[in-house]
């Protein structure tokens, strides 16, 4: 049995990796969890919270096996002919258009190699557990900084590395005095590049 790579529509790769599974074969739709904060909002009070949501890793592609090449156009029959309803997500029009393709050349279905198929896996099991360790240790942070807490930029920033007493706290940004061209600064930076130290 080969892996072979199938194409979907730009943002139902999960939705068809579901049905795949659904009908009975091996799927593998590597995803990448994606850390931010919410976008601030002047309306509410509040430090935005934060979401962390799957992405898949390749967009518009999920990896299926099957034995022979044919069992493609098995599959998507069997997908056509599942009961989709509201609950599942999808209706039986969206179903239809969950697989639009399979990759190859010359009328022949590529087989993907076990390996980069295994690869593609752990490299998202690996920024799955990195942006775990950002969310509930650094990085993102829980909290607001406040006026007196000290606090260091994160690496991205032009200023990246420095740190220094917060000496004004805004519900988005942070004024840090900072030694830039020649004097000190007062710099307003985002929260979302800023670490307690």
């Amino acid at each position: 049995m080969n892996w072979y790579c199938v194409t979907t529509p730009p943002q139902n790769e999960l939705k068809a990796a579901s049905a795949i599974e659904r009908v009975g074969f091996q799927v593998s739709a590597p995803v990448d969890i994606v850390v931010k904060r919410a976008q601030y909002s002047k309306k509410t009070d509040e430090v935005p919270p934060i979401e962390a949501r799957a992405k898949p890793l390749i967009a518009r592609y999920v990896f299926v096996r099957f034995g022979d090449p044919s069992d493609f156009i098995t599959m998507r029959q069997r997908i056509l002919e599942l009961p989709f309803q509201r609950e599942n997500g999808l209706s039986f029009a969206e179903g239809r258009k969950l697989i639009t393709g399979c990759l190859g050349f010359n009328g022949q279905y590529s087989p993907i190699p076990d390996r980069a198929v295994r690869l593609l896996e752990t490299l998202a099991g690996q920024r799955s557990r990195a942006a775990y360790y950002q969310m509930h240790n650094g990085g993102i942070k829980t909290r607001q900084l406040g006026v007196g807490d000290v606090a260091r930029i994160v690496d991205g920033h032009p200023f990246a590395g420095r740190q220094a007493e917060i000496t004004k706290a805004r519900k988005q940004y942070a004024t840090m005095l900072i030694e830039a061209l020649g004097g000190m600064r007062a710099v307003e930076v985002d929260y979302k590049w800023l670490e307690a130290v």
